[in-house]
């Protein structure tokens, strides 16, 4: 499992193929219980604290396909898509636990990490991976999908002033062809 999110993170699509035909499992999404951090506290008898929660692995909640959208690698994206890897899958960064014993500390983490229920073009739109936007919505993802705090791809495109990613997502959204944004860019070359 860990292997197949490395590998999907680094963009290293023949790697993801070859994990995946040997039986790493594509909804595989790395735990915060299984950070080392997490371990050292069950082991030391302490409280999972959500300090630990926080500080965990940055990875918690997202599937290959979601690391490899963030990283922007549209080969490893066709190859997941090709392997029927969800592209409607949610990741589920924030753990419950720190909501439920400190509500407070959301307020001080990133927003990516508060956020949870981003589907892979969400994060690439957010990401502004034109390339990696383009797999997914080439895949059938939707560009209306929103996460838990109703975030649509378009609405991060367009909070991040990635012009390019926020065409491709209105077109897609109006069903102008997809082809058409991604062939000629549509900010200005420098």
């Amino acid at each position: 499992g860990d292997a197949l999110l490395a590998a999907a993170q680094r963009g290293d699509a023949l790697e993801v193929a070859r994990l995946v035909q040997s039986g790493a499992r594509l909804r595989y999404a790395k735990s915060v219980r299984a950070c080392p951090a997490a371990r050292r506290c069950r082991s030391a008898g302490l409280a999972f604290s959500p300090l630990v929660a926080a500080f965990a692995s940055l990875q918690d909640g997202n599937r290959a396909l979601h690391l490899a959208a963030q990283w922007g690698h549209a080969e490893t994206i066709e190859v997941l898509t090709d392997l029927k890897a969800g592209v409607e899958a949610e990741n589920s960064v924030c753990h419950p636990r720190i909501a439920m014993h400190n509500p407070a500390l959301l307020l001080t983490l990133p927003r990516s990490t508060a956020q949870k229920g981003q589907t892979a073009l969400l994060m690439a739109a957010r990401q502004n991976q034109l390339e990696a936007v383009s797999a997914l919505l080439k895949a059938g993802a939707r560009v209306d999908a929103q996460d838990s705090q109703g975030n649509t791809p378009l609405h991060e495109a367009a909070r991040n002033n990635h012009v390019d990613v926020m065409q491709v997502c209105k077109g897609k959204l109006f069903g102008e062809p997809l082809h058409a944004h991604v062939i000629a860019p549509l900010t200005p070359a420098a």
